[in-house]
């Protein structure tokens, strides 16, 4: 329904909510919309946030493929230094 003024909608309201024969629940277009997209908002909230969360994992495990490929690579190498009495600190910060 279209209001003469914004100031018509709470005696539009008040009319339709004390009449005892109607059953009516009186809301601004914006109210009820926003109402409305609450439960989708919240859907891709949590959508967002597993995806993200498995991303997350991803991650991880792909930074982790990375080292163990760099330390198996270079295994010769890492015990060559360690055999000629590197220091360990030395030896892993020029992996």
């Amino acid at each position: 329904m279209h209001l003469t003024s914004p100031s018509a909608f709470q005696q539009l309201k008040d009319a339709a909510t004390t009449d005892p024969r109607l059953n009516v629940d009186v809301t601004r277009e914006i109210d009820y919309y926003a109402k409305q997209s609450n439960r989708l908002t919240k859907l891709i909230t949590v959508l967002g946030g597993l995806v993200a969360g498995i991303m997350a994992i991803g991650r991880g495990l792909g930074a982790l493929n990375t080292m163990y490929s760099a330390v198996s690579e270079r295994g010769r190498e890492i015990c060559h230094h360690a055999r000629a009495g590197f220091r360990r600190a030395v030896v892993v910060s020029h992996l």
